[in-house]
């Protein structure tokens, strides 16, 4: 379904403050993008209109199935870009900026392309992670901490169970991270994901036990 990229833009922004605030107020939207609260009654008179937003008696706005849905979509293709242009090493507000106006513009097949080519660049090698677990074992490293990750700020393993976190083995951690690096040719992000898995299958029940 194809609608003007300004109406996108106010659906995809009631989308994101319905995701901070507990309700959207016309005010809360001509805020957010710097728009005067007049031109904003006007969108959303339209967009009401068209079926993709409503408001209750005390002018609260919501998405219909139809306005969320696209929402979602614009959503998803800002979020995808930004963060894939960020690892590009584009700057984060650049990054956003230049997603701003792709994910208008993009057609559905070439988005999909794209989110199709990042899940497979990201995906960890099973072989290699199976080749660096035994290199572990060879080494006597079963009990391996990540807090060193920490410190360099690698947040995607912060999901881990705070009983590995033991202090004595920062040393290990790092090499083994900087082994995934060097040895296999793994960027930073994709190092941390491979050593997320190896750490779970050497704290496993099955492996201790």
């Amino acid at each position: 379904m194809k609608i003007q990229e300004s109406a996108e833009n106010y659906l995809e922004t009631i989308l994101v403050l319905s995701q901070k605030q507990p309700f959207v107020r016309s005010i809360d939207v001509a805020t957010e993008l710097g728009f005067s609260k007049a031109s904003v009654s006007v969108a959303m008179k339209n967009l009401k209109e068209n079926g993709y937003v409503q408001t209750d008696a005390s002018g609260h706005l919501s998405l219909t199935e139809t306005g969320l849905e696209i929402a979602e979509m614009i959503y998803e293709r800002h979020t995808l870009i930004s963060d894939w242009l960020t690892k590009l090493g584009v700057s984060r507000e650049t990054a956003s900026e230049d997603a701003c106006r792709m994910e208008h513009v993009i057609s559905a097949e070439s988005f999909q392309a794209i989110k199709n080519h990042i899940r497979k660049a990201t995906v960890p090698d099973t072989e290699k992670i199976q080749e660096v677990i035994e290199r572990a074992d060879d080494a006597d490293q079963k009990h391996i901490d990540w807090t060193a990750v920490w410190a360099v700020k690698y947040p995607v393993l912060a999901s881990y169970p705070k009983e590995v976190r033991t202090a004595d083995y920062e040393a290990a951690l790092a090499a083994l991270l900087k082994q995934l690096q060097s040895d296999y040719g793994y960027s930073s992000l994709d190092a941390c994901l491979v050593l997320k898995d190896i750490l779970g299958h050497m704290w496993s029940p099955d492996r201790n036990s």
